[in-house]
């Protein structure tokens, strides 16, 4: 067998052809930009029902009762190839967590960050107690930021996701 029929094998053609589409496939994957928000959400119930339990114990948060509390940690971080800027957020829809049904969010607190030039901030709503809004600068690849959410419920089911409208451009 000489190299001329070697190189005229159909096996040969069809392992250039696969090798040919594992390396665009690759080259497509390193070379994407996208913006690619995510976050997730754990929480640890404190209280849980307690006045069917335990009598004459109440439970109060600025002098409201409060009959089930959690704490949630947020992780919110891009993993897109792209940098996130402010703009990229839409203002009259703000990114925002929101708590279900009549549940209120009773405290926010920034608990770290890996670019304090991002400047994430997390403020809640004396108006509108079931929400917090999330905002900052920027977040290039890998960057974000934890929050803890003193909020009334028992699991993270009773923060409803956060709320993101992005304008991906």
């Amino acid at each position: 067998m000489n190299i001329q029929e070697v190189l005229s094998s159909p096996i040969l053609g069809l392992i250039g052809t696969i090798l040919g589409l594992v390396l665009a496939y690759v080259f497509y994957l390193k070379g994407k930009r996208d913006k690619e928000p995510l976050w997730t959400i754990q929480t640890v119930s404190l209280v849980k029902d307690y006045s069917g339990t335990v009598a004459n114990l109440e439970i109060r948060y600025l002098g409201e009762k409060v009959r089930d509390l959690s704490v949630s940690k947020v992780v919110f971080w891009n993993r897109g190839a792209m940098t996130i800027n402010s703009d990229d957020l839409v203002r009259a829809d703000p990114l925002r967590l929101e708590t279900k049904g009549d549940a209120r969010i009773l405290s926010t607190k920034l608990i770290s960050n890996n670019n304090a030039a991002s400047q994430p901030l997390l403020s809640g709503n004396p108006e509108k107690p079931n929400i917090a809004l999330l905002s900052f600068e920027y977040l290039d690849r890998g960057q974000g930021f934890v929050v803890q959410v003193i909020h009334e419920g028992t699991s993270s089911n009773d923060l409803d996701e956060i709320k993101s409208n992005l304008v991906y451009a």
